[in-house]
């Protein structure tokens, strides 16, 4: 019997090498992609602004609570500590003024509760008692008593109904006397911190702390960072400039305001590029200026240009647009002013003498005024003389 053996047509051993070293190039390689594909150069722009926002809101919150009148605070919160010690030596009183105020509320509810149940009652004997006189019914007048007693019952409810009110007027009266110090210096300090605890608000969310700042990390994370990013592509559709693609009209997109994000917002004049506030918010960006960044998608180095970019040909085409618009608006008014002969009533050409030899057809911007009784450029007829 032949002897058994193991051959193979390679080494194993040099087989597991070659695998394990394609396995970790592969390996390699994917990492390599993963971090070529998040690592955007935009973001550090998103990030440095994101530190350069938090500091501003810093130094305004600062400036803020240098602008507190501290005397003033500090009389509120003298005020508010006095308060709180009456209250709580008068705490017994308040507890049991909250006490009775709770029971007069259980008791209100029940008569509330009642009277509705009673009202709906008398409501469905009214319509039997209605029904019973309609038909001539011996039962009629054996419904009207029963009406007669739900409808002394309704208003010893409602009766009941208006001492509760009184009563839970009187008990909130007490309770206010007893914490409305507190309540109404309370008031007054936030009343003058309003300004400083609107800015640690915003802080917040420029500059989350804690747990949510572990969840937005989580959030801009590679391979996560397709879900609810913080770190994202800032982009305008602007359906007034398309593009012609293949004979199809494609809205263009603007992504300037991905790195030029305070570009539209005023409090950045100083900042450096591309971080600085446009220098002319009221006519460019701003949302009340005639060409804001939602439609028009400018930015600065944009106008800055020596040649003009795209957006800046179709701002300047859209301004030519609306000015022809206007003047064509107005040529009927003008023709009104200088006379019926001098401006095409359809098309507001105007009209000249045409000095032409026969046979010779016409230029542009000119209507034959002898010979002829149309107009060169729409073939109206041409107004009297």
């Amino acid at each position: 019997m032949p002897k058994l053996t193991d051959e193979t047509l390679r080494r194993t051993s040099a087989l597991n090498l070659l695998f394990a070293a394609s396995s970790i190039g592969l390996l390699v390689t994917m990492a390599w992609m993963v971090y070529d594909d998040y690592s955007r150069g935009w973001k550090s722009y998103q990030k440095e602004f994101q530190r350069l926002e938090a500091e501003k809101t810093h130094a305004q919150i600062d400036a803020a609570e240098k602008a507190l009148d501290k005397e003033t605070l500090d009389s509120l919160l003298k005020q508010r500590s006095e308060a709180v010690e009456a209250a709580t030596q008068h705490a017994k009183d308040l507890e049991e003024a909250q006490r009775k105020l709770r029971e007069i509320e259980t008791v209100a509810y029940r008569d509330d509760l009642g009277y509705r149940t009673t009202k709906s009652t008398f409501d469905a004997k009214k319509f039997d008692y209605e029904e019973a006189a309609h038909r001539g019914s011996s039962r009629a007048q054996q419904i009207k008593k029963e009406m007669d007693e739900l409808q002394k019952e309704l208003e010893d409810l409602r009766v009941k109904g208006l001492l509760h009110e009184q009563e839970k007027t009187d008990a909130q009266a007490v309770i206010a006397g007893i914490n409305g110090r507190i309540a109404e210096t309370d008031k007054k300090i936030a009343d003058l911190e309003a300004g400083v605890d609107r800015l640690k608000k915003k802080l917040d969310k420029v500059e989350p702390s804690g747990f949510m700042k572990v969840a937005i990390d989580i959030l801009n994370a590679p391979l996560l960072d397709f879900v609810a990013p913080s770190l994202k592509i800032q982009q305008v559709v602007l359906d007034r400039v398309p593009l012609d693609i293949n004979f199809a009209r494609v809205p263009r997109a603007d992504r300037c305001q991905t790195c030029h994000l305070s570009a539209d917002r005023a409090g950045f004049e100083d900042a450096a590029e591309p971080y600085r506030t446009h220098l002319k918010l009221n006519f460019f960006l701003g949302g009340s200026s005639p060409h804001p960044v939602d439609r028009f998608g400018c930015t600065e180095r944009d106008l800055a240009a020596p040649h003009a970019a795209p957006k800046v040909r179709a701002l300047i085409a859209f301004e030519e647009r609306r000015a022809r618009d206007l003047l064509d608006a107005g040529a009927p008014i003008v023709a009104a002013g200088t006379g019926p002969s001098t401006f095409c009533t359809r098309c507001t050409s105007p009209i000249r003498k045409s000095r032409r030899r026969p046979g010779r057809r016409p230029t542009a911007g000119s209507m034959i005024t002898t010979g002829s009784s149309r107009c060169w450029r729409c073939g109206a007829p041409r107004p009297p003389a």
